[in-house]
């Protein structure tokens, strides 16, 4: 348990200052840049945010964070994956 709780720690201290700030993203120039953009760049250089795969991108951000965070090998997935579904 000291283990999990030690994770657990690492994890909150590493998003803390993310979590407790109010962000603003302004993506002014980014519209602007695509507005210049032919049809066929804007389909080659795909930046629109509803065009994400959300589902996709979320499970690969938490095995990121399993990996590069945790620093958990991905071996241990099912076992983890097992616990979970208990």
């Amino acid at each position: 348990m000291q283990k999990i709780q030690d994770k657990l720690s690492k994890a909150a201290s590493c998003l803390e200052y993310f979590a407790t700030q109010e962000w603003k993203f302004r993506d002014d120039n980014v519209r602007r840049l695509c507005s210049y953009m032919s049809p066929a760049d804007q389909l080659k250089f795909d930046f629109d945010v509803k065009n994400i795969d959300w589902d996709s991108y979320l499970q690969s951000y938490i095995l990121g964070i399993r990996r590069f965070i945790f620093k958990e090998n991905p071996n241990s997935l099912p076992k983890a994956r097992s616990q979970l579904n208990r």
